[in-house]
């Protein structure tokens, strides 16, 4: 009876003891199914902050149609020659048609027969990146409808000084004294705006945009002025901010649809001539404020606009800037070191991201990266003369084609 007993007992406990011994191994299994979880989104996100591989979709270039025409707006001494290279590169890889200049040099006053090849068997070029006074019009009847129109500017002090330095406009250093810039920018306002070349060289970016010659002179027309400004912002799809260079070429890349690879860009070293009667100080920093108006005001504006489409991007942004940057720096780094030494012959290889996919720079690339406008364009006139069967002539250089700055 006590064994009787004794078995109902076990039984009675046996179920409570199973069900517990099943509590207890769902709630391990659910802790080890969190850590791990844990693990790979730890792992992800670590991901994401070094390489930039956040989820882009919407950014991805691979599920998007390119865009094929491309207006570049070069501005003298603004970054313009390491950005035209990237419009260079991609046109030439993707046998897109450019409008080419007829001098050996980097364009013409404006888009015209005189100065540049019309486009062959009544079509339109593919993209523009030479130099060329802006005209609307002008543009239009080289390129389709649908193009953008891509600009870069820089802040107004820093390009003036670099105008200068470059440049040296006689205007400037034919001024006696131990200061011809404090000198140049005190002159009065009735003397400068006497000719429109003075207001030129504080002025190069609005110059290049396009402003009407009569803005530069005394009798400014601010009705004219604003209206003008108000057309440049309907016409311009982006402003490149050359302070910002790389935020900007990001922006730039989303606006095309293009593969990340093809707006890596190399930094074109332009050797100015030291000069020591040449400061650039507070005080003249603030008298060219006076003569730039033009400029600030165009500055001020799309930088701006600049600011509000970085705050207005998707969250993985900042990460595409700095694997951008990342990138770049190793592209250059390989470049630069393949490039001073003829016998080396190697190449780099950069694994895919959200922007890119898997891409191999070689010595050729390298060499087309740094390669000048003017090299460039002999380079691609060849290919069309090969191609096409057409003679290209290019002339030659034309002085003074560009005395904005």
């Amino acid at each position: 009876m006590v064994i009787v007993r004794s078995i109902a007992k076990y039984i009675k406990i046996i179920p409570r003891f199973v069900f517990l011994v099943c509590c207890s191994l769902l709630i391990l299994f659910g802790v080890r199914l969190y850590n791990g979880s844990a693990a790979i989104v730890g792992s992800q996100t670590s991901s994401k902050r070094v390489f930039g591989k956040e989820n882009a979709s919407s950014q991805t270039p691979h599920k998007h149609s390119p865009v094929r025409h491309v207006a570049f707006l070069k501005v003298d001494k603004a970054g313009s020659t390491s950005v035209g290279n990237i419009f260079l590169r991609y046109g030439e890889e993707m046998n897109l048609t450019f409008v080419l200049p007829r001098n050996h040099t980097m364009g013409g006053y404006l888009f015209t027969s005189k100065y540049f090849f019309p486009p062959p068997n009544d079509t339109k070029y593919d993209i523009s990146c030479a130099h060329a006074k802006y005209n609307r019009t002008k543009y239009e009847s080289f390129l389709p409808s649908d193009t953008k129109y891509i600009g870069i500017m820089r802040e107004p002090f820093s390009h003036f000084q670099s105008c200068v330095r470059f440049y040296r406009p006689k205007r400037v250093l034919d001024i006696t004294g131990k200061n011809p810039v404090l000198n140049f920018l005190s002159l009065s306002k009735d003397f400068r705006n006497k000719t429109d070349r003075v207001e030129i060289i504080c002025n190069p970016t609005a110059r290049y945009l396009g402003f009407p010659n009569g803005i530069f002179n005394k009798k400014r027309d601010q009705g004219q002025i604003n209206n003008y400004i108000r057309q440049l912002e309907k016409d311009i799809n982006f402003m490149l901010i050359l302070e910002y260079l790389d935020e900007s070429i990001v922006l730039m890349r989303r606006i095309l649809k293009w593969d990340l690879r093809h707006v890596l860009y190399g930094k074109q070293v332009v050797n100015n001539v030291e000069d020591p009667r040449l400061k650039f100080g507070y005080e003249e920093a603030m008298l060219h404020k006076s003569c730039a108006h033009l400029d600030y005001r165009l500055y001020n504006l799309f930088l701006d606009k600049f600011k509000e489409s970085v705050k207005n991007q998707p969250s993985d942004f900042r990460d595409e800037v700095a694997y951008f940057r990342t990138a770049r720096i190793k592209y250059n780094n390989f470049c630069l070191s393949l490039l001073s030494d003829v016998k080396i012959n190697s190449s780099i290889s950069f694994d895919g991201s959200p922007w890119n996919k898997p891409f191999v720079v070689t010595r050729e690339n390298c060499r087309k990266m740094y390669m000048g406008f003017a090299e460039f364009s002999r380079y691609i006139a060849t290919e069309t003369e090969f191609k096409s069967g057409l003679s290209i002539l290019i002339q030659p250089y034309y002085k003074n084609l560009f005395p904005y700055c």
